[in-house]
């Protein structure tokens, strides 16, 4: 993770579950520039062939970076000027208000049970996607590309 300390957008995904989500994700996050992924060794899927197939080989253009443990993580990017964005469907703040930061983390938390408590707390900035109809909510690489796309528009 020392090697990405000085960039400008990293992407930490909170225990996702499905290989899918997850190859959609990182075929996003490298579309978009974002600069690494991070992961929990053991809270998380690892890559496989699905992984790599639902990527469309941009796993190839993009790192993963597995850590022990995402709250001490999240520590170190904050003591190194990232500001943490967290999302979730009770949050506070639209993609669209942040303020333009120059250094980001945004975390993407389990399809089912969102963002853990502690990684939350540590969040500079919790923002939601505005809801427009009955559906109650949006797969994780669906909700991923939104808010990726929404930071990289504020530059």
């Amino acid at each position: 993770m020392e090697d990405f300390l000085n960039s400008f957008f990293i992407l930490i995904l909170d225990s996702i579950n499905d290989q899918h989500n997850f190859g959609s994700i990182i075929r996003t996050a490298e579309f978009f520039g974002v600069d690494a992924i991070i992961i929990a060794k053991d809270r998380s899927v690892s890559v496989n062939d699905t992984t790599v197939k639902t990527s469309s080989g941009a796993i190839f253009n993009m790192p993963i970076i597995k850590e022990t443990n995402l709250s001490n993580v999240v520590r170190k990017l904050k003591e190194n000027n990232f500001f943490i964005i967290s999302t979730s469907p009770d949050g506070s703040d639209k993609p669209e208000e942040l303020p333009q930061l120059k250094k980001k983390v945004l975390i993407i938390g389990n399809e089912e049970r969102g963002i853990r408590k502690k990684l939350m707390e540590n969040s500079d900035f919790n923002i939601k996607l505005e809801k427009y109809g009955k559906t109650s909510s949006l797969n994780a690489a669906v909700s991923a590309a939104i808010f990726i796309y929404e930071l990289k528009k504020r530059g």
